[in-house]
């Protein structure tokens, strides 16, 4: 089966660590309004919503914004602050990790899909999600590399 057989696929962070997030994000709001209602002092109400907005940006930016895409022709790794698209053929090896998919390419160096992460406590042993994202990887890099080479 060729690439252009197999349709886009998208991972982004999962469904309970985004909840558990938003939850703690929604727990400063609500924090930031009752010390606000209470009377706080001016600075001190600042600060605090100082605070809450800190925690919504690090909410948005690590929960909410990462994603790992693959498409027809590259893998599209946004991250809480950088966006790379990779093309297949540019990957030299792709692991799975506590920090996220290790992407070593020929051009950009080192990519992490924040997204997709391996827990420690998983190990070597168990099949992940980030396994099986891995394997979709590998089976389009050899795809990939299979039509570079009959096209030559």
């Amino acid at each position: 089966m060729g690439t252009e057989a197999v349709p886009p696929q998208f991972w982004g962070v999962t469904r309970p660590i985004a909840r558990a997030a938003s939850a703690v994000a929604l727990l400063f709001v609500i924090l930031a309004v009752l010390a606000t209602a209470i009377g706080l002092k001016p600075v001190g109400a600042v600060l605090v919503w100082l605070i809450c907005l800190l925690v919504l940006l690090v909410v948005w930016r690590c929960y909410v914004t990462p994603y790992v895409e693959l498409t027809l022709d590259r893998i599209v790794v946004q991250g809480p602050f950088a966006h790379h698209e990779v093309p297949y053929g540019e990957i030299r090896d792709i692991q799975p990790g506590m920090y996220g998919l290790r992407i070593e390419t020929t051009t950009q160096g080192r990519v992490i899909g924040w997204a997709v992460q391996k827990s420690a406590l998983a190990g070597k042993k168990r099949c992940t999600r980030s396994d099986e994202v891995v394997e979709q990887i590998r089976a389009r890099m050899h795809d990939a590399s299979l039509l570079a080479a009959s096209t030559r």
